[in-house]
């Protein structure tokens, strides 16, 4: 029998959530009548006026499939899915052949495939730290095409040190996805604002660039800093976008961790990945919805099991990705995996 011990505060506000998402589960059985057994019986999101904001709520239609396994011991965390233009799938990530050594994660892996199941092809490594550049260590790339051919690679790469929790991300830049070129921190968009695992989604003619922080009493957010500039660079100060009602300890960096972002339907859904003491919350994924990509409010409109969750497009077809230290997913799971991702639509009240 697994034993999960949460802090008395903590305790409290999970069991808050569930009755909330009981008591809106069971007031929306009557739109749920006559769904298909395959779907849940979905819980809306919600502003704080009280008025629905989400249409949709993502589930997994299917079960996991190992798509890739790193050679020798390497594992796979935090990662990158990207198609280029010849159709090949780039795939990139922190990588190390222990079972889960976080500060000694220097590389980012990088393997390629014609389709997005595979089979993957393992590749040299896209990058490796380089201390003249200050480089610690190098964490949760994330690669976006920001004009047709021309792609940028924002990544993590300083230590988290308590007093400085969020330092900034850092950034390369490709024209063929297979070699990577450092910009300058000094450089425009060489230092974008916020703390690290970066995230950039496209929004009309707006680029938002998520992160990880903390605020004050440690509890974990999700910043969002803007730019119009189509070079990436003049970044707002990040501002919080997610904030977690429960403050975090023993690490004082908070419980929240590798944002992605959707569009669907006209909402914005949020995919964070939750931490804490218990084994659980390593493979447990939130999903918060919003109309205003700026802002969520801290109300979960379902989980998944995923770890470092990217959402994939593949044709018509939709995938999410989970990973992990060998430690925490086992040896069975170590490397990428992939699921069917579908969304089931809300009845109407």
């Amino acid at each position: 029998m697994l034993v999960v011990e949460y802090a008395w505060p903590e305790l409290m506000t999970r069991l808050a959530l569930v009755w909330r998402c009981l008591l809106a589960c069971s007031m929306a059985v009557s739109g749920c009548a006559g769904a298909r057994q395959d779907r849940p019986c979905e819980v809306p999101g919600t502003s704080a006026s009280g008025e629905t904001t989400c249409g949709h709520v993502p589930y997994l239609a299917g079960e996991y499939v190992r798509a890739f396994v790193p050679a020798g011991t390497r594992y796979l965390n935090d990662h990158a899915l990207v198609q280029g233009p010849d159709g090949t799938w780039h795939l990139y990530g922190i990588t190390h052949d222990s079972v889960g050594e976080p500060e000694n994660e220097h590389q980012f892996l990088h393997a390629t495939a014609q389709r997005l199941l595979g089979p993957w092809t393992e590749q040299a490594d896209a990058l490796v730290a380089d201390p003249a550049s200050d480089e610690h260590v190098l964490w949760a790339p994330f690669v976006i095409e920001r004009e047709p051919g021309r792609w940028s690679m924002f990544y993590y790469a300083d230590l988290l040190e308590p007093e400085n929790p969020t330092r900034g991300s850092r950034r390369a830049d490709s024209s063929d996805l297979w070699h990577w070129q450092r910009v300058p921190r000094s450089a425009p968009g060489g230092r974008a604002p916020g703390g690290r695992d970066p995230f950039v989604l496209r929004a009309g003619s707006r680029w938002l660039l998520y992160s990880v922080g903390v605020d004050e009493e440690s509890r974990g957010q999700i910043l969002v800093s803007e730019t119009r500039d189509p070079l990436l660079s003049g970044w707002s100060p990040a501002q919080p976008a997610l904030t977690d009602p429960v403050p975090a300890e023993p690490w004082r960096r908070g419980n929240v961790q590798s944002p992605y972002v959707v569009k669907y339907e006209g909402s914005y859904y949020l995919f964070v990945t939750r931490k804490s003491l218990s084994p659980v919350d390593y493979v447990r994924t939130d999903v918060f919805c919003s109309t205003d990509p700026l802002r969520f409010d801290w109300r979960p409109v379902t989980e998944l099991r995923a770890h470092a969750a990217e959402i994939v497009r593949d044709g018509d077809r939709w995938f999410i990705s989970s990973c992990g230290w060998t430690k925490a997913v086992g040896e069975m799971h170590r490397g990428l995996s992939l699921a069917p991702l579908q969304w089931a639509e809300r009845r109407p009240q």
